[in-house]
């Protein structure tokens, strides 16, 4: 009995240590797992930190930029909607002039003009009657007129198409017409705004009906600038001025005859031989009155020819101003290149404020083409 008594008590301690070293390795184990969850916490926490930066520093700006080009795309494409509902142009040229007007400014030759700018140039250039290939042609060159200029595209592209629809066949390239425009500003006293403000009266289509070439057209307003008289003032005196040269009223008839011109006189030099040949007649004339009669009352006769006090001087100061009329002619003819034309404006949106101006339009019109790609 004491062996089964010695061995009951070793049972009976080893049982109790084991009991006692299971409650240990119980603690070691929720200990470890404590700080195990503690571990996994703190790293819930850092996973949350992180996509809540990650929704503030790409998420949401993504968003923005998404939401920007689509405004900006759906912008564009209004403007362009109108080339189809009130210029004429048909769905789908509409869409591929789109295409071809966001390359143009993403690859910087659109001379510092933006996708919205183009559109709108564009809208004239289509209701004046120009299409497809052509409408774009013009559309770069009056964007090309306008760096020159600085002045709007849109007015710009009116003066353009203005002058091309009067002069027709005799303008064969768009940028020959615009060189001419330009030169013509150069040779007066004047900008291209206000050169475009004077097209946009009824003088051009007069000019032509009677025989004077665009390059005289734009040397006469330019003659006038130098004298103080402005842009658009002038084209509509010198709008009434070639009427009444060329169809004089009854009254003035009488005077025509009294000067010694009959009533075609003038019409017809200014048909054969341009503004020049009829002033020097005109001139001619006069100075022979002013001889025979005196200043006064040939200035009188003078003035009853050509409608009184408000048409009469006007007539008189180009006539005056002859000499003044034909360098100014030949300055525009000499300056009137194509290619004169094309460097000029290549130089005029080559420094690195126009580059900046140029890189900015570029990504607005990519922003441009990534919002059509978002859009429903």
């Amino acid at each position: 009995m004491p062996e089964l008594g010695k061995a009951v008590y070793r049972l009976t301690t080893d049982a109790s240590q084991f009991h006692t070293g299971l409650k240990g390795a119980e603690a070691a184990a929720n200990s470890s797992v404590a700080r195990i969850g503690s571990k996994l916490g703190s790293m819930g926490s850092s996973v949350a930190a992180v996509g809540s930066k990650m929704t503030r520093s790409i998420t949401l700006p993504l968003l923005a930029i998404g939401g920007a080009a689509t405004k900006m795309a759906l912008d564009f494409s209004e403007k362009m909607e109108l080339i189809e509902t009130q210029a004429g142009g048909t769905g789908a040229e509409v869409k591929k002039l789109s295409g071809e007007i966001l390359d143009l400014v993403r690859s910087g030759r659109s001379f510092g003009e933006s996708a919205s700018s183009m559109a709108d140039g564009l809208f004239f250039v289509e209701s004046a009657g120009f299409r497809g290939a052509e409408a774009m042609k013009i559309l770069r060159v009056a964007a090309a007129g306008a760096a020159l200029g600085h002045t709007s595209l849109e007015n710009t592209a009116k003066s353009l198409t203005s002058a091309m629809k009067v002069y027709g066949k005799s303008i064969k390239d768009p940028a020959q017409a615009m060189a001419i425009l330009n030169a013509g500003v150069g040779a007066g006293k004047m900008k291209m705004e206000d050169l475009n403000a004077a097209l946009g009266t009824k003088f051009l289509p007069v000019a032509k009906q009677f025989g004077i070439s665009l390059e005289e057209a734009v040397s006469m307003i330019a003659q006038f600038t130098k004298v103080g008289i402005g842009a658009a003032p002038a084209a509509t005196n010198l709008t009434q001025a070639i009427l009444k040269m060329a169809n004089p009223t009854e009254a003035g008839a009488k005077a025509f005859k009294e000067m010694g011109l009959s009533t075609t006189s003038l019409a017809r030099a200014m048909r054969t031989g341009g503004i020049i040949p009829a002033l020097e007649i005109l001139k001619d004339k006069y100075e022979k009155l002013v001889d025979r009669l005196g200043k006064d009352e040939a200035n009188q006769v003078f003035f009853k020819a050509f409608g009184g006090g408000r048409t009469g001087p006007a007539i008189l100061a180009l006539m005056q101003q002859l000499d003044g009329l034909g360098k100014s002619i030949e300055q525009v003819n000499r300056q009137k290149g194509i290619q004169t034309f094309w460097e000029m404006a290549e130089k005029a949106t080559g420094d690195s404020a126009d580059k900046i101006k140029k890189a900015i339009e570029s990504v607005k019109a990519s922003m441009i083409v990534l919002g059509v790609a978002l859009a429903p």
